[in-house]
């Protein structure tokens, strides 16, 4: 009987040892599960963040682009009307040298008139009505 109540003693002590194991398994296994939750929250949560910075930068950059390419139009616009101007300015000057050499013909025609004028002052006058005619 001794023999006996010691083996179920012992079966006991086992049952209690092997009832604890399992607690503790039980618990460490829960205890990993909610890890392995909070491992997949934090996952989640930094893809999340990288999505999120991911499409900021592509905003970003295509807000870059749209600016550059409207900085462009507008380099692009400033350049044509400044070659709009300078071919003004050189007819402008073309026809600031015209006049000037018409103005430059017309003194000559009035010196030579005038010098023609004085000669014919002393002539006869029969002379000097011809030439005032020519003149005219």
């Amino acid at each position: 009987q001794l023999q006996l109540d010691v083996q179920e003693g012992r079966v006991s002590a086992l049952k209690t040892q092997l009832q604890e194991e399992i607690s503790t398994a039980v618990q460490l296994s829960q205890g990993l599960t909610r890890a392995e939750a909070q491992a997949d929250a934090e996952a989640s949560a930094a893809k999340q963040r990288i999505r999120d910075e991911l499409r900021n930068a592509v905003a970003e950059e295509r807000t870059w682009q749209g600016n550059a390419q409207a900085e462009a139009a507008a380099l692009q616009e400033c350049r044509a009307k400044l070659t709009r101007q300078e071919a003004k300015s050189e007819l402008f000057e073309e026809d600031v040298r015209a006049e000037a050499i018409a103005l430059q013909e017309c003194r000559a025609e009035m010196v030579e008139a005038q010098s023609r004028s004085e000669s014919t002052r002393f002539l006869p006058d029969d002379f000097h009505r011809t030439a005032e005619q020519e003149l005219h």
